[in-house]
């Protein structure tokens, strides 16, 4: 690679910084890659920082003010051409070397490179050896490449792949950058021919492999023929044993079908809101009146009050029956043994919002012989809204066209309101462009008055509900689901995950607004001798303990974590680093005195915690931020445990 050397930027008077006091500017959303890549620079002895877009990484770099940039292209937000044209472009920031971070798939990678005025290409996946020379090179370069930017010349105009790039550039640059860009070709193409070499000898390999295993399959097939006839005795012994399986297999299924058939019933008896001894007592009375029925000697009057009997106790059955056959599946109500069961007389509260005593009319008509609905009537919106604030409704029936609105008009009502009733739009508007589009405002359904029969509003109005209980189950479940991701079990307190993600937000607003951010890491002291003594679950008790002390002791502002084990982290924005560790010594003295009891007798416990106050210059992440309070809790564990130490 053509490029000025070391010796050569010496000669000319030029002195690199030390390696120790350069700053390199990671931008890469990858988070392994920028792992990698940091990793491999701070092992080197460089200082870095990481951007995960190229907006971050602009904002970083003002007050990073490093004195390497190395950036991926591809990216959200920001990809890496643009932001090193925003970096060249500020006047401050435009003598940093820029490196592009690339796959280099073609020739308009490496112009566009140039129109944006990057210094140097590195190419994924990369060497460590050669990453740190081109990224030393670089850097030797700077002071010469910066003097020459003065240097007046024409812009150059290249047309690849139908679209024409302005190169500001100076000579030497381009020369510079096309080189490297042929290096890493030439890199790139021994790196084939080698792979190629490899991919000859495995197969070399493969071929001798499968030689070798066709022997042994075939060695296989020989004994796998001697065993030919016991095989064959015994499927014969199988085919028996299959016959009295099946034999035996009949039995069960009989016997099966008839506790099924009894728990069948069982059920739907529950399930009609009906015990055992309800349906039996008609059944009972039932079988006793037809007995006495048969008697010879009964009067007339005895014949009659016998029928009046015998109907009266068939009713009963009958209702039982037919509340069986009706029966909702989406509403339980609880019975005394504990479990629910379907309710048949629930009540449907239904908000009918109608001006017409006609068509409100119509509308209960055809809904009552079901017997089970609620009706409160609203003439407009805004007294349908006012009813909907002061009691619950399962569901809305509205007209399209009302004295103060239409249906359009009542769902963002409801949509600012946070009201989620379902509603069914029920209308002499009979358009189906209008019903396509309310139906996407969020109605349930829409319905023309004309030709309206109990099947079809019925319907409409069961599958509503029963669309309304599973959004419901849906978002509960969603809502269990987001828990589960951020709570830890065990404590109650957010987890490993969330505390990550809220440390880093921390960094970011501190970064920005400057404001105190203190980071707390706490430790069960011996807490292996609690499990060891009393047993796991004691140790559960212990740590459940410990989660709820620690929220009663800090503010809610405070980020309480459980960040694995017996470990804790208490995140303090705009907290100074004094009134941290004063916070965590009244904590310290609190686990200290606290009574902790097992079933068969009480202990205590201590913690020592480690204090360490976010700094620009220190911290240039999360992480880093985390190394410090591990290392304070370290000297706190070193010196007797029980105590808070600051870094």
């Amino acid at each position: 690679m053509a490029k000025i050397h070391f010796d050569s930027a010496r000669n000319a008077g030029i002195q690199p910084a030390p390696v120790s006091e350069v700053r390199i500017l990671i931008v890469e959303d990858s988070a392994i890659q920028s792992l990698m890549l940091k990793r491999i620079l701070e092992k080197a002895g460089y200082d870095t920082a990481v951007a995960r877009n190229g907006v971050e990484g602009l904002a970083i770099a003002k007050e990073y003010l490093p004195n390497l940039i190395i950036s991926d292209i591809v990216m959200p937000e920001m990809d890496g051409f643009d932001l090193c044209r925003k970096i060249k472009s500020e006047p401050f920031l435009k003598s940093i070397p820029f490196v592009l971070l690339t796959s280099l798939k073609g020739p308009e990678d490496v112009i566009k490179g140039l129109s944006c005025e990057a210094d140097d290409f590195i190419t994924k996946p990369y060497q460590e050896n050669l990453l740190l020379a081109s990224i030393k090179q670089v850097l030797d370069n700077k002071s010469i490449l910066s003097s020459r930017q003065s240097e007046k010349e024409e812009p150059i105009d290249i047309s690849v792949a139908g679209e024409v790039y302005r190169i500001n550039a100076n000579r030497h640059r381009i020369i510079d950058f096309l080189l490297s860009a042929y290096e890493t070709a030439v890199f790139k193409n021994k790196s084939l021919v080698k792979a190629d070499e490899d991919l000859k000898e495995l197969n070399l390999s493969l071929e001798r492999l499968v030689e070798d295993r066709t022997s042994m399959l075939n060695q296989k097939i020989i004994e796998l023929k001697l065993t030919e006839d016991e095989l064959r005795k015994t499927t014969g012994n199988l085919k028996q044993s299959m016959i009295e399986l099946e034999t035996a297999n009949k039995i069960i299924l009989e016997d099966q079908q008839k506790v099924i058939e009894e728990e069948r019933l069982t059920v739907l008896l529950q399930m009609a809101g009906a015990t055992a001894h309800e349906l039996n007592q008609p059944l009972t009375a039932l079988l006793g009146f037809l007995e006495l029925l048969n008697d010879p000697g009964n009067s007339d009057d005895e014949i009659k009050m016998y029928n009046d009997a015998i109907k009266t106790a068939g009713g009963r059955i009958s209702d039982i029956v037919n509340k069986i056959k009706d029966i909702h599946s989406y509403e339980t109500r609880p019975y005394a043994d504990g479990g629910l069961h379907i309710n048949f007389d629930q009540k449907i509260n239904i908000l009918s919002v109608e001006d017409s005593d006609a068509d409100f009319d119509l509308l209960r008509t055809v809904l009552e012989e079901t017997g089970s609905v609620i009706w409160t009537r609203a003439v407009n919106l805004k007294e349908a809204l006012e009813f909907l604030h002061q009691g619950n409704f399962d569901l809305i029936l509205i007209d399209y066209l009302l004295p103060d609105g239409n249906g359009f008009n009542f769902l963002e009502m409801l949509h600012k309101s946070s009201i989620e009733t379902p509603v069914i739009v029920v209308t002499g508007q009979g358009d189906e462009i209008i019903a396509s589009q309310i139906i996407r405002k969020g109605a349930c359904d829409y319905l023309p008055k004309k030709g309206i029969t109990k099947e079809i509003l019925s319907r409409s109005v069961l599958n509503v509900l029963e669309n309304a209980r599973f959004k419901k189950e849906v978002s509960q479940m969603n809502d269990r689901l987001m828990k589960m991701a951020t709570i830890d079990d065990l404590t109650g307190l957010y987890n490993r995950r969330y505390f990550m993600d809220a440390l880093k937000n921390e960094v970011i607003r501190h970064n920005r607004y400057g404001h105190y951010l203190v980071l707390c890491m706490m430790d069960l002291d011996h807490f292996k001798s609690i499990n060891d003594t009393y047993g796991h679950s004691t140790g559960d008790m212990v740590l459940r303990e410990t989660g709820r002390l620690i929220k009663e002791c800090f503010r809610n502002s405070d980020i309480v974590c459980r960040y694995g084990g017996e470990e804790f982290m208490i995140i303090l924005p705009h907290t100074p680093r004094e009134n941290a560790r004063l916070a965590c010594e009244r904590f310290r003295e609190k686990i200290a005195t606290h009574p902790f009891k097992d079933k068969a007798s009480g202990f205590r416990i201590t913690i020592s915690t480690g204090v360490a106050q976010f700094s620009k210059d220190v911290d240039a992440t999360a992480e880093k931020l985390i190394e410090r309070a591990d290392e304070a809790l370290y000297q706190a564990k070193n010196n007797g445990r029980n105590r808070v130490e600051v870094f």
